[in-house]
This record gives C-alpha cells, sequence and structure tokens, in this order.
C-alpha cells in the first residue's frame, strides 16, 4: 500500500507518528510514504530511521499529455496519466526534490503536481516507477489524439525503470473507525457539503519485499549528515569575542556576573559554530536601524536569555538583571549547551521595513539561496469545532454560542478546553459531546498551505538543488517546514513587521516634531506610578496586548504595582492561564488569599509568581534544585514533557526520580510532584519572551498615558 500523510496529501487524516508508530507496533521492517508533495518527507525519514524502520518515499505524479506543462491540456477531465516514482539511493532522492519541485511549481494545478515526460528522464537516475494502464474511456479518448504517446510506450524507452503495478490502494486514515472522520475532513477542506461514501480502510499491507527488486530495500537516502549551509559572514571567531567584549565594556558591564555569562554563552556559540549565525543577525539589526526605519523590538521568543543577543543589539534587555529586579534568564533555555540545536531568533521589524529587509538578505546572500519558507495550514481548535460542527450539519445556535466562549488564542488547545469550566457548562446542549469528540480528531489536520509569517530560510548554496519548492501566489517556498530545514543544516531567520512598532515610531516623531523631545524608550523608569496608575485604569486603547477584554479583566483584579506583576500579566491573560485556573488562583493569594505550595517539596521554589507555575524556566528551575539536574539538561525534560513522547516521558520521570531520591525524597513524592509537572506543563510559558513584551507594553502605556495626542494620532494614521 502507499501511506499517506496529513501534510503531504491534502484530505489523508495520518501523521508521520502514526505511521511509525503502526510500523513499530506490526513489526513492518519496510513502511512507505508517497505524497502530493514533499511537505513530510524528510522527517518520515528521520523518524524511521530513528526506530530501525526502512523509509521508502516516493512521489504521486501528474504526466503531462503533452511534450510540456505549458502546453498542457485535459483529456476525459484528466490533467495527465498517474504515475508513482520512488527514490532508491541518495541520487534518487535528490531526483525526487527536482521533479516535486518542477511539478509544484511550472506544473501545479490546483493542489496536484503535474510534470511532464522530458522533465522525469532527465531526473530518472535512483528512481522506480509504478503504473497501471489507464481506463478503457482514457484509452479510447487517446487514439482520437493520435499526436499523445500512450503511457507504455513512453515507460518502454526505457530511462525508467518500472518494477510494478501501482500499489493496491492508498492509506489515509487508520483505524477503521476514523473512516467518518476522514470523510469530515475532506468535506472541510473542500468546503463541500455533500456527503459520499468511500471504499473502507484498510487494505492489506503491500508486500514491498516481493513486489520490488530487493537491491534497494535497504536504502539510504544520505541526508542530514554533517552538513551546514549557513552563508559565512566573512569574520572570524575571534572577532566575534573580541566585540563581545567590546560592548560590555561599553555597556559598563564588566562584573564578575556578567563576565562568567558571557563565558558560558560564548563556549556554546563557539563549540556548535553559531557565529556566522549571530553576526548575520545582528548585521541585520544594524541595517533595519541605519537605512530603514530604525525601530526593532525588545526580542521575541528564547533569544531573550542571550547575554551575547543583547550585547550585539539584537535584544533590548539584559538577562542578568533584567529592568532592575532579581531574575535572571537561564541561557539553556535558548541554547541547550549540552545538545546541539539551531539558535532560532526571532525579529520584529516595522511592517514597512520587512520587506527592505528581505530584499537585503537576498541582496546580500544571493537570491537563489533565499527563500520563504511554506507553512501547512492547520486546524486549530476553534475552527475545528465551528467547521465540523457546520459540515455536519450540527452547527445549532447553542452550539455557536458555546465555540464563542472559547478564548481567541493561536495556543488554544480542545485539550485545555475539555479541562475547562466552558465544556462542563456546554456539555449538555445536544450534539455538543459528539462534536468535541470528533473535533479533537481532526485538530491539527492540514487544510491547505501558506506562507510562514515570518521565516526565511538562508542556504550557502541555492536552495532549489537541496529543498524541494512549492509556488503559491507566484511566490516559491521551500517545501520542507523550519524544523526540517534545520535538520539538514539550513538556517532560518523569523523577519516579522509588528504594527505596534509603527505605532511606536510615528509617536515618536509626532512628539519630536510637536515637544523637540528625543524620547529615549530604553532609558524609561520602570517603576513610574503615573504609568501604573494609567494601567490599573485599563483605559488603554492601543496599549500592546493589554487592550482586549480579557487583559483588560485580568489587570482590574491582578492591579499590578511593579514590572514584574506585569510580565505577570502578559501570562495571566493567556487562554491557557485562563482555561488551566492558573489566572484565578495568581488574582486570590495576590489580593490575600493564602499562599500554599502545590507541594511540600515545592516550598519556596516560585515564590515570585505566589507558588504557581507561569513560566517554563521556573519548570526547568525545579528539576535542577530537586534532582540535580544541569540547565542544559532541564531543557531537556523541558521539551520532552512539552512533546508527551510517551518513551522518552518515561526515561526523563525515571532519571528525576532518581536524582530526587538522592536528594531525600521518597518515591511517593516524586510520582506526586511529578504528576504537578505533567498537568501544568502545557499551561506555562517562555519567560524570556513574556519580558521582551512586556517592555513594549509598557513603552506603548508609557506614550499612551503621557502623550496621548500623540499616539492617538499614530494609531490612526
Amino acid at each position: 500500500m502507499r501511506n499517506t500523510t496529513s501534510s503531504g496529501t491534502l484530505g489523508s487524516l495520518l501523521e508521520i507518528e502514526d505511521l511509525v508508530r503502526w510500523a513499530k507496533e506490526t513489526k513492518q521492517p519496510i513502511i512507505s510514504l508517497v505524497n502530493q508533495t514533499m511537505h513530510d518527507h524528510l522527517t518520515f525519514i528521520q523518524k524511521c530511521i530513528k526506530e530501525d524502520i526502512v523509509p521508502v518515499v516516493g512521489l504521486e505524479l501528474t504526466v503531462a499529455w503533452g511534450e510540456s506543462v505549458t502546453s498542457r491540456f485535459a483529456l476525459q477531465g484528466e490533467l495527465g496519466w498517474p504515475l508513482i516514482v520512488c527514490a532508491t539511493n541518495a541520487a534518487g532522492y535528490t531526483n525526487l526534490v527536482a521533479l516535486s519541485t518542477y511539478g509544484c511549481t511550472h506544473g501545479k494545478t490546483g493542489t496536484q503536481p503535474v510534470v511532464d515526460w522530458p522533465t522525469i528522464k532527465n531526473h530518472s537516475e535512483g528512481l522506480v516507477a509504478f503504473y497501471s494502464p489507464l481506463p478503457t474511456q482514457l484509452q479510447t479518448a487517446m487514439q482520437r489524439q493520435p499526436a499523445i504517446i500512450s503511457p507504455e510506450k513512453r515507460l518502454a524507452e526505457g530511462t525508467l525503470e518500472v518494477v510494478g503495478p501501482l500499489p493496491p490502494r492508498t492509506v489515509y486514515l487508520r483505524p477503521k473507525e476514523d473512516h467518518e472522520t476522514y470523510l469530515y475532513l475532506n468535506r472541510i477542506i473542500n468546503n463541500d457539503d455533500t456527503w459520499s461514501e468511500l471504499e473502507k480502510p484498510m487494505p492489506q499491507p503491500f508486500d514491498w519485499q516481493r513486489s520490488v527488486p530487493g537491491d534497494w530495500i535497504n536504502t539510504d537516502y544520505g541526508i542530514g549528515k554533517n552538513t551546514n549551509f549557513t552563508p559565512s559572514f566573512g569574520k572570524t571567531n575571534d572577532d566575534f569575542v573580541a566585540l563581545c567584549y567590546s560592548e560590555l565594556g561599553k555597556r559598563g558591564l564588566m562584573n564578575e556576573r556578567h563576565i562568567a555569562r558571557l563565558e558560558y554563552e560564548l563556549t556554546t556559540i563557539l563549540k556548535f559554530g553559531y557565529v556566522d549565525y549571530f553576526f548575520i543577525v545582528s548585521d541585520l539589526i544594524d541595517y533595519a536601524r541605519t537605512h530603514c526605519g530604525g525601530y526593532f523590538s525588545a526580542g521575541r521568543g528564547s533569544v531573550g536569555s542571550s547575554l551575547v543577543a543583547y550585547l550585539l543589539g539584537i535584544t533590548r534587555v539584559d538577562p542578568i538583571a533584567i529592568a532592575g529586579f532579581g531574575v535572571e534568564l537561564p541561557f539553556d533555555r535558548f541554547l541547550n549547551s549540552g545538545r546541539k540545536t539551531m539558535p532560532d531568533i526571532d525579529m520584529d521589524f516595522l511592517p514597512e521595513d520587512r520587506a527592505a529587509v528581505i530584499a537585503y538578505l537576498g541582496a546580500k546572500y544571493g537570491q537563489e539561496a533565499v527563500s520563504h519558507i511554506s507553512t501547512v495550514l492547520t486546524l486549530g481548535a476553534k475552527a475545528a469545532v465551528r467547521d465540523l460542527a457546520r459540515v455536519s450539519g450540527k452547527l445549532t445556535p447553542e452550539i455557536e454560542n458555546a465555540i464563542k466562549q472559547f478564548p481567541d488564542d493561536q495556543h488554544l488547545t480542545l485539550d485545555m478546553v475539555f479541562d475547562s469550566h466552558i465544556y462542563e457548562a456546554s456539555k449538555e446542549i445536544k450534539d455538543f459531546e459528539w462534536v468535541m469528540r470528533i473535533a479533537r480528531k481532526l485538530e491539527g489536520k492540514t487544510k491547505g498551505y501558506g506562507v510562514h509569517a515570518s521565516g526565511i530560510a538562508v542556504s550557502a548554496v541555492p536552495m532549489s538543488g537541496i529543498v524541494p519548492m512549492y509556488l503559491l501566489n507566484d511566490r516559491q517556498l521551500t517545501q520542507y517546514g523550519q524544523d526540517a530545514l534545520e535538520s539538514i543544516g539550513i538556517v532560518k531567520f523569523d523577519v516579522l513587521g509588528l504594527r505596534t512598532l509603527q505605532s511606536i515610531k510615528d509617536a515618536l516623531v509626532k512628539i519630536k516634531d510637536t515637544d523637540g523631545y528625543d524620547i529615549n524608550l530604553d532609558l524609561l523608569p520602570i517603576d513610574d506610578p503615573e504609568i501604573y496608575q494609567f494601567i490599573n485604569n485599563t483605559d488603554m486603547v492601543g496599549v500592546f496586548q493589554w487592550d482586549t477584554y480579557n487583559y483588560r479583566r485580568v489587570v482590574s483584579d491582578v492591579k499590578p504595582t511593579n514590572f514584574q506583576q506585569l510580565v505577570d500579566l502578559n501570562t495571566l491573560g493567556r487562554s491557557a492561564a485562563l482555561l488551566s485556573g492558573l489566572t484565578e488562583k495568581y488574582i486570590n493569594r495576590k489580593n490575600g488569599m493564602l499562599v500554599e505550595p502545590l507541594h511540600s517539596r515545592l516550598a519556596g521554589l516560585m515564590l515570585d509568581t505566589y507558588e504557581l507555575p507561569l513560566y517554563q524556566e521556573q519548570m526547568m528551575s525545579l528539576f535542577a534544585k530537586l534532582a540535580n539536574y544541569t540547565m542544559s539538561e532541564a531543557d531537556d525534560v523541558r521539551k520532552a514533557i512539552g512533546k508527551k513522547i510517551p518513551e522518552v516521558m518515561q526515561q526523563q520521570k525515571g532519571k528525576f526520580a532518581a536524582g530526587c531520591i538522592a536528594n531525600g525524597l521518597t518515591q511517593e513524592e516524586v510520582d506526586e510532584i511529578w504528576a504537578i509537572i505533567d498537568k501544568f506543563s502545557k499551561y506555562t510559558w517562555n519567560y524570556g519572551h513574556a519580558v521582551a513584551y512586556t517592555k513594549i507594553c509598557y513603552e506603548t502605556a508609557y506614550l499612551a498615558c503621557y502623550y496621548p495626542a500623540a499616539w492617538y494620532c499614530a494609531l490612526i494614521d
């Protein structure tokens, strides 16, 4: 059988994890993946190899009737004849990349990749093909088109080895019970309310070993082996170290604490060879500062945990002494010093500058080496419920009203909803529980392809030679997502346009023109009582993040009095904290309720947040203090818990237990604490990101408070 996955063949219900798990459980030595695109191929190969399963990958192609896709036409409604090609070695995989790029750029019709025979002939090395004779009606139609060369004659040319008929069935789902879900998914994707029964799965496994030559079963695609496609910036490691120490001195930070932290970060950056990456990012920031609007955010994501990023001007928050209060962000939350992971620095620019920054990347490193990244558009929690209710005819006013109670948050999951008061209050509504149960299976499934909101891939060589490409709205994108690109050594930069930054810049210009003041937002006092009074009045039109109903309500209850509470506020207003009950507990404890640890052994470990786990960094610290983890090990377990991989979770739990017991805890206490960690980890947030974004919130509140005319004019412009 030819297996498909959701991200590579729209309408499939399967994910890579489903296929690999099934192969492992049924002791399949070989498993195939044949999709219409290669969005999933690389990850599939890597996961199979990890489980000692032989991966066979291929493409489902449509071969145009004519000599070229540019002169294609339809015959009996068909664009061409079907052909499956599978790679037998590294050269074959490279040719799959070439065929997929051609079919998904030059020949793409809708979502269907179309290639022509000359292109296949030029990229046939290392490929084998599966073909079935055309149906009678198509054979009859071909007889009226003498210019068309039949597929049989094409294949008889011998440039492509045909090893068997098309595998008997395509697998879109497992198990059989998901057949109904599969049909609903396709109705959602096609926006079609017409119900049609399809043949039920599952077919018998296709016996690759009996159907194809044995000499290519042990397939080695040679992917991702010691590759690094990061462009060279042209400066040495010594230049990098000298620059960092020079900036440390310029900022007056030549103290023991900062020097020790800088040495720790430099050791990791140099060991993993990330100097060029940091130089490239710093250069982009400098370009925006000197050639564009000049304003960029304080930082976004885990990069706020890096002192080097602060010294190079990439971020505007010192992770050692955040805005004057005693919190130090762990560098390993950004770069794990014990395990090589690519840096991931998100950059917010003025929206009007984003295109210029991307153009600068293309000019500096070569247009063919710079590309936007594709992303799979998936059904979020709210959309899965509403779309399913719509196509199943169950979108009643009562269910619609229940869906409206779901928070508008991209991080919302149906698991969170099931754990919340929303589900308890709505489960008696007719059909609501059915919709929620089926929607849970649809959540996260691919409904189409799009452009990554900020991701730009940059390579030292032309992108199309190593990555399959995809055409969307006249723009070529990488088919591989950001994780797959990273795994083969292609660096990704996040370049995002943030509308709030434009408002800040416009307001500063108006203040300069009107009052003659040059305001340096990095020098704002963080304990200005006027600002806190303004925030607590909740009159915050246009204030970043907080100008929403949820945040206004949380502000009025939290009544923040210092910057750290503002950071907490940014976390408490998220749907995860609201639905989990953490927000309510925090507010009650801040307003006088007894502060109790979640477990006696956790007493005093999270005092800054009233003994509540709001941040991922708190979880990391907890592992270090209770079980003697290094911060890099703590980051490993944080990721393992977040991904919920059973075998990894079990391994980490054993390691955690051993460390805790060595420190005097009992097994019963270990089990209780692990249950707490498992429960709350999905609700925690990145503290470095919260701090950096709170800085922007505070800056916009400052402008709205002291310069309302300039601020509100900037919002309107």
